[in-house]
């Protein structure tokens, strides 16, 4: 569904990092072997200060940032606490408001110390997930049945007043999202969603005053819930990744009741992948289908692309277009020289068959990287518009550099980025918290919406497309 209700499953958008670099980076025994904690963070800062790539555009101080955390890794060291380290990282990793920005254990003992301190900190749920409406109002969307929350009288749609006697927007502000999966946030709107779904996180035992008012009611409730191991269940169904069963089947077409062609794409695959062939042959047959019934309209859903191709997503890109346009100019860090220097140019080429009816593009927080690139090239085309709930992820950097660290872990971060053809960065947040492609017509998050995504399994996103496009043809 559009907000991920029911989700069951981890995303799999990282798990390229897992199966292909660490395996190698582990082989040749890489940064960080034989370092003290400290000589490790200082070399890993004294690297990614010099080689990230978006140090101007997000407005990054690395010295203040190296004052800030090198003391706590110090004295983490000195007192042997690997749990002190290891949060010191990840806090230095979630500082820069970039989803590139990841830190992630390799080893046994890396994933036993990550594990352990982020039990401590969130493993525990009060059997709610929260979401904000157009209006300013938070509403319960998740509530497991027989959790903390259930059991309190609050359901699906109930609103939060209060928090710990504080207002639930307040409260909101307050939350970390260091414990967002393994990587920084890019944008504001998605730093936002990430405290919506770790709200109803907390320590196991740790307990909550909640004022709430269920739908149809007129006065309000005031409950105070103890937060119980759920093995992170209200997280994982406020997921907006794509599942593994998503990524089975990257491509999906239909002909819509309404007449409208709809394409689902959650992967895409490079060329030198085993499945590109096959991935192309099914992507051009929608197309075709598309175009041979003369549908009046395409919705193409990239709600949830957060593994595919640069290369691929401009090839995909091209079935829509007439003539050739520039999709990015890459911009590498040269290690050689200390500089970032212009590389490969990669343009959008006309492709066969060409669809020439209206395309209408879904995106969110789901649609991250090459997602984006495409959803981006069919907006700036006349016959585009995008259509959502929320902009996508503001990730389009690209991430080549790494850096271990003793104990277990390895830093990820983004030493690439992607330029229009104006030598400006595209697509990723900025120093403002802003980014991503941005919807040319939001779809209203309101409480009826909210209901009918969670309550009734519809999906109220489509649903709006759909009627957007009968109100326009």
């Amino acid at each position: 569904g559009t907000l991920n209700q029911a989700v069951i499953g981890e995303g799999e958008d990282l798990s390229w990092l897992i199966q292909t670099v660490l395996p190698v980076m582990v082989t040749l025994k890489a940064d960080g072997a034989g370092q003290t904690w400290t000589e490790a963070f200082d070399a890993l800062h004294e690297k990614i200060s010099a080689e990230y790539a978006f140090t101007e555009w997000k407005g990054i101080d690395w010295n203040a940032k190296y004052a800030e955390f090198r003391p706590r890794i110090v004295k983490a060291e000195s007192e042997k606490d690997e749990a002190a380290y290891y949060l010191a990282l990840r806090e230095y990793a979630y500082s820069v408001p970039d989803r590139l920005m990841s830190l992630f254990p390799y080893t046994g003992n890396g994933t036993a110390i990550a594990s352990k301190v982020t039990y401590q900190h969130i493993g525990g749920s009060y059997g709610l997930a929260v979401i904000g409406l157009d209006d300013g109002r938070i509403l319960a969307h998740v509530v497991l049945d027989g959790g903390p929350a259930d059991q309190a009288g609050i359901r699906v749609g109930a609103e939060i007043l209060k928090w710990n006697g504080q207002p639930t927007k307040t409260a909101l502000d307050n939350v970390s999202v260091i414990w967002a999966d393994e990587s920084s946030y890019s944008t504001n709107e998605v730093r936002r969603i990430e405290q919506y779904r770790l709200l109803g996180r907390a320590p196991t035992g740790e307990q909550a005053t909640i004022t709430f008012k269920n739908q149809g009611v007129i006065l309000s409730t005031t409950a105070k819930l103890t937060a119980l191991d759920d093995n992170y269940e209200t997280y994982i169904l406020s997921n907006y990744y794509a599942t593994e069963r998503e990524l089975d089947m990257p491509v999906k077409y239909k002909i819509l009741p309404s007449g409208y062609g709809y394409l689902k794409v959650t992967y895409a695959p490079g060329k030198e992948d085993p499945d590109f062939d096959a991935f192309m042959t099914r992507y051009r047959e929608a197309i075709q289908t598309f175009s041979d019934d003369k549908v009046p309209g395409v919705i193409l859903d990239l709600r949830r692309n957060n593994d595919a191709d640069r290369e691929t997503a401009a090839i995909m890109a091209g079935f829509f277009y007439t003539e050739a346009a520039h999709y990015e100019t890459i911009e590498m860090y040269d290690r050689k020289s200390g500089k970032f220097k212009i590389g490969d140019t990669v343009e959008i080429s006309p492709q066969s068959p060409h669809y020439d009816g209206l395309v209408k593009v879904m995106v969110g927080p789901g649609c991250i990287g090459p997602g984006e690139g495409m959803a981006m090239a069919v907006q700036k085309l006349s016959r585009g518009q995008v259509i959502s709930v929320y902009g996508s992820n503001g990730t389009f950097g690209i991430s080549g550099a790494f850096a271990f660290m003793p104990g277990g872990f390895v830093f990820s971060f983004p030493n690439g980025r992607s330029l229009d053809k104006h030598g400006i960065v595209q697509l990723d947040g900025d120093a403002d918290g802003n980014g991503g492609v941005i919807p040319d017509i939001r779809v209203p998050l309101t409480a009826e919406t909210v209901y009918a995504e969670f309550a009734e399994g519809r999906d109220t996103e489509l649903e709006f497309v759909i009627e957007t496009f009968q109100n326009s043809i």
